[in-house]
């Protein structure tokens, strides 16, 4: 039967819940003349499915939230590193190296990946002193505090921690392990590369499972260390493979802060 050979305000039961439906009728207007619709009021069915709806749009939102932001145990405490509490004045360079990062952070923000390897903004930055406590892991600290605010996903791994975690875990919990910072992570920040002396393949191999996925997806990346690529190649850190894949990802340049230990000096 027709809804308009009903009359409005007829009642009937929804043949699922059993609701009470109503006869509705709206009049709209169109270019060429009103129009008129006959329409069921709605019944728990349909407020179910709105609900329902919402609940998937929400879970949407939240899987969506997760691919890009991951709050993590990071290995060094970060949480008070911030652009505002490094002190450049400390280092010769420092006005310059803070210029140079918040350029950088400032072009890969709206990126999902470096368009290239050979173009700016370049797909890595490394920090390099040949003496601690220059405000390296302070700054990268800054870059990953910064990049969570905007609900991006950065993971910070030191050496130390890192190698014991990984040399312990079997060789489904290794590539478990090395997903996130490899691959998974908008931002990855490598610490303090080159602490432990090198003690076979095992460490090559470990930090050649963190750069390659970075380098075949041009992910952004961050490495501090008091070692230069090449003196991580002599003492064994990396292997030639990684130490290739660095260059091309820095554009074979260091960004060196030059200045005293920080931290003898807060002791003066």
């Amino acid at each position: 039967m027709s809804l308009h050979s009903l009359p409005l305000g007829t009642i009937q039961e929804c043949q699922t819940c059993g609701t009470p439906l109503e006869l509705c009728e709206i009049v709209s207007q169109w270019p060429t003349g009103p129009k008129t619709l006959r329409y069921w009021s709605d019944c728990r069915c349909i407020g179910r499915a709105i609900a329902r709806d919402r609940e998937l749009v929400l879970r949407s939102e939240l899987l969506q939230a997760d691919q890009r932001v991951e709050l993590i145990a990071d290995p060094v405490p970060i949480a008070q590193f911030t652009f505002e509490t490094f002190e450049p004045a400390r280092l010769a360079n420092g006005a310059q190296l803070l210029a140079i990062v918040c350029g950088w952070l400032d072009a890969i923000s709206s990126l999902l990946v470096a368009p290239s390897y050979a173009d700016k903004p370049r797909c890595c930055l490394y920090f390099y002193s040949p003496g601690k406590g220059r405000g390296k892991t302070h700054l990268a600290g800054a870059v990953v505090n910064q990049v969570r605010a905007n609900n991006r996903k950065a993971v910070l791994v030191d050496e130390i921690s890192y190698i014991e975690s990984y040399w312990a875990a079997d060789f489904a919990a290794k590539a478990k392990l090395s997903e996130l910072p490899g691959e998974r992570a908008w931002l990855t920040v490598v610490d303090d590369l080159g602490q432990r002396e090198s003690t076979g393949a095992g460490l090559r191999d470990a930090w050649y499972d963190v750069f390659n996925p970075r380098w075949l997806k041009r992910g952004w990346l961050i490495v501090t260390s008091n070692w230069t690529p090449d003196e991580l190649v002599e003492r064994g850190t990396i292997n030639a493979a990684t130490y290739s894949r660095l260059v091309q990802m820095t554009h074979g340049k260091l960004m060196t802060f030059d200045g005293a230990d920080q931290r003898l000096m807060t002791l003066e």
